[in-house]
Protein backbone atom coordinates (compact mmCIF):
# COMPACT_ATOMS: atom_id res chain seq x y z
CA UNK A 1 0.00 0.00 0.00
CA UNK A 2 1.70 3.43 -1.01
CA UNK A 3 1.31 6.21 0.65
CA UNK A 4 -1.47 7.86 -0.98
CA UNK A 5 -3.72 5.16 -0.31
CA UNK A 6 -2.72 5.40 3.59
CA UNK A 7 -3.89 8.93 3.37
CA UNK A 8 -7.04 8.38 1.83
CA UNK A 9 -7.94 5.93 4.06
CA UNK A 10 -11.05 7.04 6.40
CA UNK A 11 -11.29 6.11 10.34
CA UNK A 12 -15.16 5.21 10.75
CA UNK A 13 -17.36 7.40 12.51
CA UNK A 14 -18.90 6.45 15.79
CA UNK A 15 -23.04 6.39 15.59
CA UNK A 16 -24.22 9.19 17.78
CA UNK A 17 -24.48 7.91 21.36
CA UNK A 18 -27.63 6.92 23.04
CA UNK A 19 -29.32 9.87 25.07
CA UNK A 20 -32.79 10.99 26.84
CA UNK A 21 -35.12 13.20 25.32
CA UNK A 22 -36.17 15.54 28.18
CA UNK A 23 -39.54 14.21 28.83
CA UNK A 24 -37.51 11.33 29.77
CA UNK A 25 -35.14 13.01 31.83
CA UNK A 26 -37.72 14.65 33.60
CA UNK A 27 -39.77 11.09 34.12
CA UNK A 28 -36.26 9.56 35.27
CA UNK A 29 -36.51 12.83 37.95
CA UNK A 30 -39.83 12.14 38.91
CA UNK A 31 -38.67 8.48 39.87
CA UNK A 32 -36.63 9.40 42.38
CA UNK A 33 -37.73 8.47 45.96
CA UNK A 34 -34.47 10.03 48.29
CA UNK A 35 -32.71 13.61 48.01
CA UNK A 36 -30.00 11.22 47.18
CA UNK A 37 -31.05 9.72 43.78
CA UNK A 38 -32.58 13.33 42.79
CA UNK A 39 -29.13 14.67 43.31
CA UNK A 40 -27.81 12.19 41.36
CA UNK A 41 -30.24 12.77 38.27
CA UNK A 42 -29.70 16.44 38.69
CA UNK A 43 -26.15 16.50 38.67
CA UNK A 44 -25.37 13.80 36.22
CA UNK A 45 -27.57 15.39 33.73
CA UNK A 46 -26.05 19.10 34.18
CA UNK A 47 -22.45 18.09 34.63
CA UNK A 48 -21.85 15.40 31.97
CA UNK A 49 -19.48 13.60 34.43
CA UNK A 50 -18.16 10.40 34.44
CA UNK A 51 -19.90 7.41 36.88
CA UNK A 52 -16.63 7.16 38.53
CA UNK A 53 -16.31 11.09 38.97
CA UNK A 54 -18.98 11.13 40.29
CA UNK A 55 -18.47 8.11 43.22
CA UNK A 56 -14.49 10.15 43.35
CA UNK A 57 -16.87 13.50 44.49
CA UNK A 58 -15.53 15.14 47.75
CA UNK A 59 -16.96 17.90 50.28
CA UNK A 60 -14.40 19.92 49.58
CA UNK A 61 -15.07 19.91 45.61
CA UNK A 62 -18.00 22.11 46.27
CA UNK A 63 -17.62 25.84 45.48
CA UNK A 64 -20.46 28.04 46.32
CA UNK A 65 -19.41 31.33 45.15
CA UNK A 66 -19.02 30.90 42.03
CA UNK A 67 -20.85 28.02 41.76
CA UNK A 68 -18.63 24.86 40.70
CA UNK A 69 -17.47 21.74 41.18
CA UNK A 70 -14.08 20.09 40.76
CA UNK A 71 -12.97 16.74 39.51
CA UNK A 72 -9.78 15.64 41.50
CA UNK A 73 -7.18 12.81 40.87
CA UNK A 74 -6.80 11.72 44.37
CA UNK A 75 -5.70 7.81 43.36
CA UNK A 76 -7.00 5.20 45.09
CA UNK A 77 -10.13 5.25 46.81
CA UNK A 78 -12.04 3.27 49.16
CA UNK A 79 -15.28 2.78 46.72
CA UNK A 80 -12.77 2.16 43.85
CA UNK A 81 -14.32 5.28 42.26
CA UNK A 82 -11.71 6.32 39.62
CA UNK A 83 -11.00 9.41 37.74
CA UNK A 84 -10.24 8.21 33.92
CA UNK A 85 -6.99 9.88 33.83
CA UNK A 86 -4.99 13.46 34.71
CA UNK A 87 -6.45 14.98 31.61
CA UNK A 88 -9.80 14.27 33.29
CA UNK A 89 -8.93 16.58 35.92
CA UNK A 90 -10.87 20.02 35.81
CA UNK A 91 -13.36 22.27 37.40
CA UNK A 92 -17.05 22.93 36.13
CA UNK A 93 -19.25 25.51 36.12
CA UNK A 94 -22.47 24.63 37.46
CA UNK A 95 -25.93 26.09 38.45
CA UNK A 96 -26.86 27.91 41.76
CA UNK A 97 -29.66 25.65 42.31
CA UNK A 98 -27.42 22.24 42.04
CA UNK A 99 -25.05 23.70 44.95
CA UNK A 100 -28.36 23.93 46.93
CA UNK A 101 -29.22 20.52 46.17
CA UNK A 102 -25.83 19.36 47.15
CA UNK A 103 -25.89 20.73 50.22
CA UNK A 104 -29.25 20.43 51.32
CA UNK A 105 -28.62 16.57 50.55
CA UNK A 106 -25.10 16.55 52.97
CA UNK A 107 -26.79 18.69 55.48
CA UNK A 108 -28.75 15.53 56.13
CA UNK A 109 -27.12 12.74 55.07
CA UNK A 110 -23.51 13.66 56.81
CA UNK A 111 -24.35 13.34 59.86
CA UNK A 112 -21.62 13.26 63.29
CA UNK A 113 -20.98 9.39 63.02
CA UNK A 114 -20.06 9.62 58.89
CA UNK A 115 -16.57 9.30 58.61
CA UNK A 116 -16.23 10.11 54.81
CA UNK A 117 -15.14 13.07 52.60
CA UNK A 118 -17.06 10.91 49.71
CA UNK A 119 -20.42 13.73 48.60
CA UNK A 120 -22.50 10.40 47.74
CA UNK A 121 -23.46 7.27 50.70
CA UNK A 122 -24.81 3.80 50.82
CA UNK A 123 -28.35 4.55 52.23
CA UNK A 124 -29.59 1.17 53.58
CA UNK A 125 -27.52 -1.93 55.10
CA UNK A 126 -24.45 -2.41 57.24
CA UNK A 127 -22.43 -0.49 55.33
CA UNK A 128 -24.84 2.92 55.70
CA UNK A 129 -23.32 5.98 55.60
CA UNK A 130 -20.15 4.64 53.95
CA UNK A 131 -19.25 6.07 50.20
CA UNK A 132 -21.74 5.20 47.34
CA UNK A 133 -20.05 2.49 44.98
CA UNK A 134 -20.41 0.97 41.38
CA UNK A 135 -22.59 -1.18 42.33
CA UNK A 136 -25.14 1.05 44.63
CA UNK A 137 -24.66 3.40 41.46
CA UNK A 138 -26.03 0.53 39.18
CA UNK A 139 -28.49 -0.92 41.16
CA UNK A 140 -29.97 3.19 41.83
CA UNK A 141 -30.14 3.30 38.04
CA UNK A 142 -31.67 -0.28 37.44
CA UNK A 143 -34.50 1.20 40.00
CA UNK A 144 -35.23 4.30 38.35
CA UNK A 145 -35.47 2.87 35.12
CA UNK A 146 -37.84 0.17 36.09
CA UNK A 147 -40.07 2.81 37.68
CA UNK A 148 -39.83 5.39 34.89
CA UNK A 149 -40.29 2.37 32.52
CA UNK A 150 -37.61 3.82 30.54
CA UNK A 151 -33.24 2.41 30.13
CA UNK A 152 -31.50 5.19 31.74
CA UNK A 153 -27.78 4.86 33.14
CA UNK A 154 -25.65 7.19 34.21
CA UNK A 155 -23.57 7.08 30.62
CA UNK A 156 -27.10 8.20 29.10
CA UNK A 157 -26.95 10.63 30.69
CA UNK A 158 -23.27 11.97 30.74
CA UNK A 159 -24.15 11.47 26.53
CA UNK A 160 -27.28 13.41 26.98
CA UNK A 161 -25.75 16.11 28.83
CA UNK A 162 -22.99 16.73 26.38
CA UNK A 163 -25.00 16.46 23.05
CA UNK A 164 -27.20 18.94 24.43
CA UNK A 165 -24.08 21.57 25.29
CA UNK A 166 -23.01 20.51 21.30
CA UNK A 167 -26.37 21.26 20.14
CA UNK A 168 -26.78 24.61 21.63
CA UNK A 169 -23.62 25.32 20.31
CA UNK A 170 -20.82 25.08 22.25
CA UNK A 171 -17.08 25.00 20.32
CA UNK A 172 -16.07 21.39 20.21
CA UNK A 173 -12.52 22.39 22.36
CA UNK A 174 -14.85 23.72 24.83
CA UNK A 175 -17.22 20.58 25.12
CA UNK A 176 -13.68 18.70 25.39
CA UNK A 177 -12.90 19.98 28.53
CA UNK A 178 -16.01 19.79 29.63
CA UNK A 179 -16.45 16.17 29.13
CA UNK A 180 -12.52 15.69 29.95
CA UNK A 181 -11.49 14.27 27.03
CA UNK A 182 -7.79 13.90 26.26
CA UNK A 183 -7.92 14.37 22.80
CA UNK A 184 -10.39 16.75 20.39
CA UNK A 185 -11.16 13.74 18.23
CA UNK A 186 -12.69 12.26 20.88
CA UNK A 187 -15.33 14.77 21.57
CA UNK A 188 -15.57 15.59 18.19
CA UNK A 189 -16.29 12.10 17.03
CA UNK A 190 -18.67 11.39 19.61
CA UNK A 191 -20.72 14.67 20.19
CA UNK A 192 -20.95 16.69 17.31
CA UNK A 193 -23.64 15.39 15.09
CA UNK A 194 -25.80 18.37 13.55
CA UNK A 195 -29.47 17.15 12.80
CA UNK A 196 -31.22 18.17 9.86
CA UNK A 197 -33.28 20.82 11.37
CA UNK A 198 -29.54 21.94 12.94
CA UNK A 199 -27.79 22.32 9.29
CA UNK A 200 -31.43 24.03 8.62
CA UNK A 201 -31.28 26.85 11.28
CA UNK A 202 -27.25 27.59 10.53
CA UNK A 203 -28.77 27.88 6.90
CA UNK A 204 -30.94 30.47 7.60
CA UNK A 205 -28.74 32.32 9.98
CA UNK A 206 -26.02 32.80 6.86
CA UNK A 207 -28.42 32.86 4.14
CA UNK A 208 -28.37 36.32 3.96
CA UNK A 209 -24.99 36.60 3.53
CA UNK A 210 -24.87 34.03 1.13
CA UNK A 211 -27.77 35.13 -1.17
CA UNK A 212 -26.57 38.90 -1.64
CA UNK A 213 -26.52 40.12 -5.14
CA UNK A 214 -22.74 40.17 -6.63
CA UNK A 215 -22.37 44.59 -7.51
Amino acid sequence: MNESNVLRQREPRRAAPPTLDPDEVNALAAACRTARDRLLVQLLFETGLRPGEVLALWLEDVQINPPQMRVVDRGELPNLAEIKRPASERCLDVSADLINRVLSYVTVAHTEDVLTNHIFLKEHGPNRGQPMDYADLRGAFQRLSRRAEIQATPYRLRHTSLTNLARTGWAPEHLQIRAGHAHFQTTYSTYVYPRPEDLRAAWERTRGSTTGTEK
